[in-house]
């Protein structure tokens, strides 16, 4: 299920594989995902844990963090829980874990 799982990020932008452990049915990838909120375009980045264990699978998102400045420096902040960036960013992050799992399970 973890082989499986690296195949499906793979094909997806914004996905950077970082380790990948079959046997204790670990996978760990950097995730950078594009929306729009507040009237302008954002950058949110996470870790994702892909867990596998017999017959099941779990996905867990950490450290989100929200892109700030341009392209002369790019500082990545805590993301808030609060307003609409919050939740547009959460959508987003959703996305992209619906598109592993429709993969998973074609």
């Amino acid at each position: 299920l973890v082989e499986l799982a690296r195949g499906c990020l793979a094909g997806q932008n914004g996905i950077a594989v970082e380790s990948v452990d079959p046997a204790q049915g670990l996978l760990l990838a950097g995730v950078e995902v594009g929306f729009r909120a507040s009237f302008s375009s954002q950058t949110l980045r996470s870790r994702l844990r892909f867990e596998a264990g017999e017959g099941r699978f779990q996905l867990v998102e950490t450290d989100l963090a929200l892109a700030q400045g341009d392209e002369g420096g790019v500082a990545y902040v805590p993301l808030l829980q609060s307003g609409g960036i919050w939740e547009k960013g959460l959508e987003a992050l959703v996305q992209v874990e619906n598109r592993l799992v429709d993969c998973l399970y074609r």
